[in-house]
């Protein structure tokens, strides 16, 4: 089963950073990603503002002292919910290359790129990477009440924030 994915060309970047391992480049098609490893795709933007409820939610809790700093203890998963493959995450950027031209002050590409499904070993990486790297961010929930959003709803609000016009 394929779980990777390839199209001619140069990786597409998405105008501000998503947690991936997906190359950017500014010409648009996508380079060979893992595809049946899902993941979870997080915006910078996500995570901070689950982040920001966490320490809201931190100094508004009155209890005070070492019993208070202590349910901070241990570890917390924060990543936008859903999942997908780098092939579906490729795939969802190429469905929006329109907002992604236009956020860069590019002109709206006439074709879009064809991203197609390939093996594992037709994209060897130095290091092994895990079958399902999808985090587990129920700690997080019970303890603070914060979810992120799903993954593609954060890439769609990535996608709409204004950017200042490109220096040419």
């Amino acid at each position: 089963m394929p779980d990777s994915c390839s199209s001619r060309g140069e990786p597409i970047a998405p105008p501000d950073s998503m947690t991936s391992e997906v190359a950017v480049r500014r010409v648009p098609s996508i380079s060979s990603t893992p595809v049946a490893r899902p993941s979870a795709p997080t915006t910078s933007r996500a995570l901070a503002e689950a982040c920001a409820l966490v320490a809201a939610g931190w100094l508004a809790d009155s209890s005070p002292g070492a019993a208070h700093d202590a349910l901070l203890d241990g570890t917390y998963h924060a990543t936008c919910a859903g999942s997908t493959t780098w092939c579906g995450f490729a795939r969802a950027i190429v469905q929006r290359l329109d907002p992604i031209a236009r956020a860069l002050g590019e002109p709206v590409p006439a074709r879009r790129p064809t991203v197609t499904a390939i093996g594992t070993a037709d994209y060897p990486t130095p290091a092994r990477r895990p079958a399902n790297s999808v985090l587990d961010n129920g700690k997080l929930a019970r303890r603070f009440g914060v979810a992120l959003p799903h993954w593609e709803s954060a890439l769609d609000a990535l996608l709409a924030e204004p950017r200042p016009p490109r220096a040419r």
